[in-house]
C-alpha cells in the first residue's frame, strides 16, 4: 500500500493505524510518496533487481552532531544483527571512520552516505531525525556531523535504489 499524505496528515504515522487489536501492518506492507508523480515515474523506471546486484548500506548514528540530544544506545547492536544476516558480497564497504562497527566511530557522516548511497540498492539507517512542518525539504536525518536535508537527498540520482529502512 502507498501511501501519499499531504498537509498535517504528513505527522501521522499512517502505516501504524490501529481498531483494536488488529494493525494496518497485519493486511498490507506500507509504503510513503512524496508525489504521485514520484511513484508513477519510479513504476515507470522499476527494473526487477537480481539478488547478485544487492548492495546495502548498513549504518548508524548512535551519537548525532546535536549534542544535546541523548545516544541511539541499541543502534550499534541493531547494525551488527543486520550485517550478520546481510553477506559481505552484498554489502557496501565505507571507510573506517564512517563504519560504527569498528568502535571509536560516531557512525556515518553526511557527506559519505551522500557519496555511496547512489550505488546502494538498499539502505538500513538507524539515526536521529528532524522534522521541520514549516519547510518540509528542511527536515532531515542527524549524521555524526551534520545535518542531512531531504532537499540535499533529492539532488541524488539513485538508480539502484531500491528498499530504505530508516530506524
Amino acid at each position: 500500500l502507498w501511501w501519499c499524505p499531504t498537509g498535517s496528515l504528513m505527522h501521522l504515522p499512517l502505516h501504524a493505524a490501529r481498531k483494536q487489536k488488529r494493525s494496518c501492518a497485519d493486511f498490507v506492507v506500507s509504503s510513503y510518496t512524496p508525489t504521485l508523480g514520484s511513484l508513477i515515474n519510479a513504476r515507470k523506471a522499476y527494473r526487477q533487481i537480481a539478488r547478485t546486484e544487492i548492495q546495502a548500506i548498513i549504518t548508524a548514528v548512535p551519537q548525532p552532531c546535536i549534542d544535546e540530544l541523548h545516544p541511539l544506545l541499541s543502534t550499534v547492536e541493531e547494525v551488527k544483527v543486520v550485517a550478520e544476516y546481510t553477506p559481505a558480497s552484498m554489502t557496501i564497504q565505507v571507510p573506517d571512520k564512517d563504519n560504527v562497527l569498528l568502535g571509536q566511530s560516531h557512525g556515518m557522516s553526511a557527506s559519505t552516505l551522500l557519496s555511496y548511497l547512489p550505488q546502494a540498492t538498499i539502505l538500513h539507517l538507524a539515526c536521529h531525525g528532524l522534522q521541520d512542518s514549516s519547510n518540509p525539504l528542511k527536515s532531515a536525518f542527524l549524521m555524526r556531523d551534520s545535518a542531512l536535508n531531504i532537499s540535499d537527498m533529492m539532488q541524488l540520482t539513485l538508480p539502484h535504489a531500491f528498499f530504505a529502512f530508516l530506524s
